[in-house]
């Protein structure tokens, strides 16, 4: 009888911990989740599908597909904080009090690893890309793909 008592204690000490790992798990997630979902500040540069600006093959991202109309490739900070490719991302400033709309756009590419809280818009003209320029202070809000659904 003391066998199974003891066997029955061990049980409950191995649930006890599983329990509050999963907790502790949970409660890392949920961290996450809210920390996606919170605007963050961010620079914001536009970048042309040109050799000069990308590499050899300046139509293809890092993703391995073909560039397009509103993406945007992200920095790898960014990318390990949960944006995600197909994720979208929401542009916008706030200026005398007012915000002042980037706009929606697809996660589609990835940056060199030097870039931290950085964002690139791809603009098919150059020129268009130098009116752009360098934003810092963006607000950028994070909506997850399943989120849309």
């Amino acid at each position: 009888m003391n066998e199974i008592k003891k066997a029955s204690q061990e049980i409950m000490k191995y649930i006890v911990i599983l329990v509050v790992m999963f907790i502790g798990f949970r409660q890392y997630d949920l961290e996450l989740k809210v920390k996606r979902m919170l605007p963050r500040k961010i620079t914001v540069t536009a970048y042309s599908p040109t050799e000069r600006q990308t590499d050899s093959s300046p139509f293809i991202t890092a993703y391995n597909e073909g560039v397009r109309k509103w993406m945007i490739a992200c920095s790898n900070d960014l990318r390990q904080d949960g944006w995600l490719k197909g994720d979208r991302v929401y542009l916008y400033t706030k200026r005398n009090g007012r915000d002042h709309s980037f706009g929606m756009f697809d996660i589609e590419d990835g940056m060199h690893p030097k870039q931290k809280e950085h964002c690139d818009i791809l603009v098919f003209k150059e020129e268009y890309a130098r009116k752009i320029g360098i934003n810092r202070g963006v607000w950028a809000i994070l909506v997850k793909k399943r989120d849309m659904i």
